[in-house]
């Protein structure tokens, strides 16, 4: 019963994805050590060069120009009030560097991607009174899951038993444990792992019932309570997709969100949709959809857009159509990282190459508006290997100032690539504040 629940009954929100995200930030954020990946063409860049000592040249050279998929800025600005007072997350003001080699580099990402969820769910907000008179489900498939949660006013509550809810549909009502392939208390949910009140019902309806809508009724619901009814269709071919077409977003500039109920016929009409930013705090944020050839889109300014906690912003959607004489809808999340622009990559870098070595240094040029730790990376790549060099540094920084990784002829030699070495993958990381400010696919190349 309990792997049942586990595989059944998990909230459509897919928390464990987004705790997964979530923890992913918080290492990179505490260690400095974090994995970027990469991979592409070579950039173009000038350079100029400038003798310093008779062991060490210095060639000044600058980034290679953004392309439409990465995320940069140019410009630092001062976070708002509430960005600005975010609890410290890193303050450890040693100073780190390290580096490693990728055996494979083709399996280095070459792009930062969006986030994508889909949904086959949907949720219903309810009183007992309405539960007791039987509300309508617009199921769309065989063997739904339903889960009857309290909201906190139930709280407390007895669950309700399998033998009050009746399923009908049709005209013909089915009871208890003919209506019900599996039926399981808040208290196993709770056994099984799944966060959820002892008050909550959960069930899954038996294979015999149409892929039709249903009326579901209890008799054992308190009238003046409130419940949430959330229904899972996993054998659904309608699913609503989400999908963002950047992994993280700087405060100040545009959110762009697209969304597609897939699995509808082209004479499928919208009957309503609506959505909500949500802050890790819990703030929501009404925000405008808008449609065009069947698909909807979410494009909102992120400028006040200011959170007091740390952790992922949410976008929550709620959709309905009408497809014939099918009625669908479906709920759905997106979570997403949205970071105050509290430092910069400036253009212009320095490399620093060691006579008799192939060992070279890169000096980036980091502007700041905020203090805080910072964390520079980029992938290495260079001829004769299929290896690559991932190399990273943190170090505090009270204003603009540099961050230099270094490329030593001991990791080149485990690595086994050669010149000209391509430069990719350049990210830039505020651990203070636990976000990402830059990552750039094509950087510069180093011959």
């Amino acid at each position: 019963m309990k792997n049942l629940t586990k595989t059944y009954f998990t909230n459509s929100r897919n928390n464990s994805k987004m705790k997964n995200m979530y923890s992913a930030i918080l290492i990179s954020c505490v260690t400095a050590v974090l994995t970027s990946c990469s991979g592409g063409d070579n950039a173009t860049t000038t350079s100029a060069e400038t003798s310093t000592t008779s062991q060490e040249k210095v060639i000044q050279t600058q980034l290679a120009a953004p392309t439409e998929n990465d995320i940069t800025t140019d410009e630092v600005v001062q976070p708002d009030f509430s960005q600005s007072n975010l609890a410290n997350i890193n303050t450890n003001k040693e100073s780190v560097s390290f580096s490693y080699v990728v055996d494979n580099r083709s399996e280095i990402q070459t792009q930062p991607t969006g986030y994508e969820e889909q949904s086959r769910a949907f949720k219903l907000s309810v009183s007992g009174s309405e539960l007791n008179k039987g509300i309508s489900l617009p199921v769309t498939s065989k063997s739904a899951l339903i889960r009857i949660q309290p909201k906190s006013s139930a709280k407390g509550e007895k669950p309700i038993a399998m033998e009050t809810i009746e399923i009908e549909q049709g005209g013909i009502v089915t009871k208890g444990d003919q209506a019900f392939e599996i039926f399981v208390s808040g208290e196993e949910l709770q056994a099984a792992g799944i966060a959820t009140d002892k008050s909550t019902s959960a069930m899954q309806m038996k294979s015999s019932f149409k892929p039709e809508p249903v009326t579901i009724r209890s008799k054992s619901t308190v009238s003046d309570k409130q419940y949430f009814v959330h229904v899972q269709e996993k054998n659904s071919n309608k699913v609503l997709v989400m999908a963002t077409k950047k992994p993280e977003v700087l405060q100040g500039e545009e959110l762009d969100i697209n969304l597609q109920l897939e699995g509808l016929s082209s004479e499928a009409n919208l009957n309503y949709m609506n959505g909500n930013l949500v802050s890790p705090e819990g703030k929501r944020y009404p925000v405008e959809l808008t449609q065009k050839d069947g698909a909807i889109r979410l494009k909102a300014d992120t400028t006040q857009a200011g959170s007091a906690a740390p952790g992922l912003w949410e976008l929550q959607t709620s959709v309905e159509y009408q497809d014939g004489a099918t009625l669908v809808r479906r709920d759905g999340r997106l979570a997403f990282a949205l970071s105050a622009k509290t430092a910069r990559y400036n253009s212009d870098v320095n490399i620093h190459k060691i006579s008799d070595s192939n060992s070279f240094k890169v000096e980036l040029q980091v502007e700041t508006y905020t203090p805080g730790r910072y964390e520079a990376s980029v992938m290495v790549t260079g001829a004769e290997s299929e290896s690559a060099i991932q190399v990273m540094a943190a170090k505090w920084l009270d204003a603009s100032d540099t961050i230099t990784l270094t490329v030593d002829e001991e990791i080149l030699s485990e690595s086994g690539i050669s010149a000209p070495y391509q430069l990719r993958n350049l990210t830039l990381k505020d651990q203070t504040r636990m976000s990402t400010l830059w990552v750039q696919s094509e950087v510069l190349t180093v011959d």
